[in-house]
C-alpha cells in the first residue's frame, strides 16, 4: 500500500514538475509597448466669423501644453469640422468619441460644442 502510494506521489510530482520546467523558444523580435495618449478637442462656431474656434488639450507637461497650443492656433484656422479631424489623422490620432454640448440661459437658443476625444498609440 505505502508502495503505490510512493509512487503515485512520485509520478505526479514528476509530472508536474517537467511541466512547468518546459523552456519556451526565445523569440528574436520582441513586441514594443505601445503608449496611448489622448486628445481632447473643443470646437465653438466662431461668433463673428465663420472660422472654427479649436482648443486642444494633449495633457499636463509642458511639451503637451506647448503642442496642444501649436495644435488649436493651426486648427482654429479651418472652417470644417471634418478638416479639424482630418488633419488629426494625419498626425496618427483616431476618433474614439464625439460629445456634443448645448448650453441655453433664459430660455435663449444659447451655444453648442462639440468635443472630440482622440486616441493615439505610440511605440516606445
Amino acid at each position: 500500500m505505502m508502495y503505490r502510494l510512493g509512487l503515485t506521489i512520485v509520478i505526479f510530482a514528476s509530472c508536474f514538475t517537467t511541466a512547468f520546467a518546459q523552456s519556451y523558444p526565445e523569440t528574436t523580435t520582441q513586441e514594443e509597448y505601445r503608449i496611448p495618449t489622448y486628445a481632447h478637442i473643443q470646437l465653438e462656431p466662431g461668433f463673428w466669423s465663420s472660422k472654427l474656434g479649436v482648443n486642444v488639450d494633449l495633457g499636463d507637461s509642458d511639451e503637451q501644453v506647448e503642442e496642444g497650443k501649436r495644435l488649436s492656433n493651426i486648427l482654429s484656422q479651418t472652417r470644417s469640422y471634418a478638416a479639424v479631424l482630418n488633419h488629426m489623422a494625419e498626425l496618427g490620432y483616431e476618433l474614439i468619441n464625439t460629445l456634443n454640448i448645448t448650453s441655453s440661459s433664459n430660455g435663449s437658443s444659447g451655444s453648442y460644442r462639440i468635443v472630440y476625444i482622440m486616441k493615439k498609440v505610440e511605440t516606445d
